[in-house]
């Protein structure tokens, strides 16, 4: 797999996730100030308040589709540098902390909806003691909910640190580091500015990202090992000692490894 492919897909998912919370705050702030000048308005303002408020709602909607199209190019780019570094780790505990996530949220709603339906019959029954068990039930799910995104969060940072020792890019380290510490303070809403600047490392990691020596030239898994050649001159060119690159016969360091030549 290329790098440079990996390498861009995923500086563009992390622009792009950067720029989109961004824009839906401008979002939200400038439709609250449409909400107050529409309703110091009066109702001569509601037509284009109406008018208004759909833009802003294909707004989130492209919001939305654009955050779905970062997230797949997210996966693409870590599976072909997970490819490119050959260490299925690093595509593979991204993988399990999606399915993770995923897993939550389907039983978050299961048991969001029955804590509903359970506290709307205690409400009819006027019973303290069975509002109060429905009220737990949902302190429960959020507690559910909340332990399995700090799991898929240790998971993320796994791989990101993996990431970080193949590539030698520490800043994938950081947004690792980032992403979990985000998570633990997500109930108090500093965790989503973190996250965030946790991407922007992770923009700069991508952009780092430069070919290892151990991948630089395609190697033949079935050839028997070549023998070590010296740095003897065979007409015009000569062969590194290292690695048994050709080169120049003029050439002082090797093109391919970058090792001084003998």
């Amino acid at each position: 797999m290329s790098l440079e492919s990996g390498r861009k897909l995923g500086l563009a998912a992390s622009l792009i996730t950067i720029i989109v919370p961004i824009i839906a705050v401008g979002l939200f702030a400038s439709f609250f100030i449409l909400l107050l000048s529409t309703i110091s308005g009066g109702l001569n303002s509601l037509p284009s308040a109406a008018l208004i408020s759909g833009g802003y709602l294909f707004g989130l909607i492209a919001i939305g589709a654009l955050s779905f199209a970062a997230f797949i190019i997210f996966l693409i780019s870590i599976h072909r540098l997970s490819e490119y570094f050959k260490e299925p780790v690093i595509f593979r505990n991204v993988l399990y902390a999606l399915v993770l996530e995923i897993v939550a949220v389907v039983l978050v709603v299961v048991l969001f909806i029955a804590a509903v339906f359970s506290a709307a019959i205690s409400t009819v029954n006027s019973s303290i003691s069975s509002i109060q068990t429905a009220m737990i039930s949902l302190l429960g799910v959020v507690g559910v909910f909340y332990v399995m995104s700090i799991v898929a969060a240790v998971l993320f940072m796994r791989s990101f640190n993996k990431l970080a020792e193949k590539s030698g890019v520490d800043n994938f380290r950081t947004f690792g580091l980032l992403f979990l510490i985000g998570v633990i303070l997500a109930p108090v809403l500093i965790g989503f500015f973190l996250v965030w600047i946790g991407w922007i490392f992770a923009a700069m990691g991508f952009r780092k990202l430069q070919p290892t020596p151990q991948n630089t030239t395609p190697t033949n898994l079935y050839a028997a090992p070549a023998a070590p050649v010296t740095g003897a001159e065979v007409g015009q060119k000569r062969f590194c000692g290292n690695c048994g690159a050709e080169n120049t016969a003029d050439a002082l360091y090797c093109r391919s490894c970058g090792k001084q030549m003998q």
